[in-house]
């Protein structure tokens, strides 16, 4: 019982982390549609849309590691795991950092838009700082420290929104601005995510853990490889907008069409929580009965959360989107 209400708490934490983090997005998404003109507020949702697209594949399914291995291992051990990993992200976000670059006007060509070959260039720092945050979630969530997770979310996401939002509200609204406010507020987030993991094994002397690269890799691979089909079904449609519509139309669509976030807030904030759990079940060779007794509970609760907001939105789904983005 108190190890569910334990998990239950660290579920909410991370719910708070992803509330802060989709509704300081929203905040500045309301902002740029209000300020910038369709056809560079599309620009800018089509860079969005291209690194979201690729980022799957070249995490290689790194950040989950975390919440799979430590729950296993000491923790003087986790945090050689944890240097180990983020290094690895740190190398696949300069290879992410470098594609973007040279293949800024290929993507462009693909999504026809010609001016987003400049502004990809400009934006492709972002990946070598951002990715090694990502793992944030997993390292925290593992040694039942979510609280941390949500002072990160909030606190990185507003240096991101004023960071974004500044020079078009007092300067002048233009993308090019926007892009070199975020290369700050990544270098800033990856700053203040070092500082918290580093605090985190601030008194723990490192041991060399018995996890090799083969093994990290041959958990996170197939994870990449069962997400691709996600990852097709969700952007064919957003790339049929982009090619054949343009970003003008491309702007409108990315505003209308919401998967509604709670949703994902709620079901990932269990994952989160869930998946060090198992691992730690699963490790100590504990009873499938123990595993299901958690994962009913973690369904119930997720289902009682759920549920009210899908209805309410179905019936409300307009007068949602014309309140955050108004009607032209």
């Amino acid at each position: 019982m108190k190890s569910n209400q334990s998990n239950t708490l660290q579920a909410f934490w991370v719910g708070i982390g992803s509330f802060s983090t989709f509704s300081l997005a929203i905040v500045s998404a309301v902002i740029l549609s209000r300020y910038f003109s369709k056809t560079e507020y599309g620009s800018y949702k089509q860079i969005i849309y291209a690194y979201e697209s690729l980022l799957l594949i070249f995490s290689a399914g790194l950040p989950r590691v975390f919440g799979y291995f430590l729950p296993r291992y000491e923790i003087e051990e986790g945090k050689d795991i944890v240097t180990k990993i983020t290094l690895y992200l740190f190398g696949l976000g300069i290879l992410f950092s470098v594609f973007l670059f040279f293949g800024s006007g290929l993507i462009a060509q693909i999504l026809n838009n010609p001016s987003l070959e400049s502004s990809i260039k400009l934006f492709s720092p972002v990946p070598s700082l951002l990715l090694p945050t990502l793992g944030i979630e997993g390292i925290f969530s593992s040694y039942k420290k979510s609280q941390y997770i949500a002072i990160y979310n909030t606190v990185s996401r507003i240096i991101m929104l004023i960071l974004i939002v500044s020079p078009v509200l007092f300067y002048e609204p233009n993308l090019y601005y926007v892009l070199i406010s975020w290369n700050i507020a990544s270098f800033l987030s990856l700053i203040f995510a070092i500082y918290l993991i580093r605090n985190l094994f601030i008194n723990v002397v490192s041991i060399k853990a018995g996890l090799s690269r083969q093994d990290i890799f041959k958990y996170s691979i197939p994870l990449v490889y069962a997400s691709i089909s996600g990852i097709f079904i969700n952007a064919a449609d957003q790339f049929y907008i982009s090619r054949f519509f343009g970003s003008e139309v491309f702007a409108e669509f990315s505003n209308g069409f919401q998967q509604i976030p709670f949703v994902t807030m709620i079901t990932g904030a269990a994952s989160i929580v869930l998946m060090p759990a198992y691992s730690k079940l699963q490790s100590d060779k504990s009873s499938v009965g123990e595993i299901i007794i958690l994962w009913n509970s973690a369904l119930k609760k997720s289902a009682t959360l759920i549920y009210p907001i899908v209805l309410f939105s179905i019936f409300y789904a307009k007068e949602i989107i014309v309140l955050l983005y108004s009607v032209s």
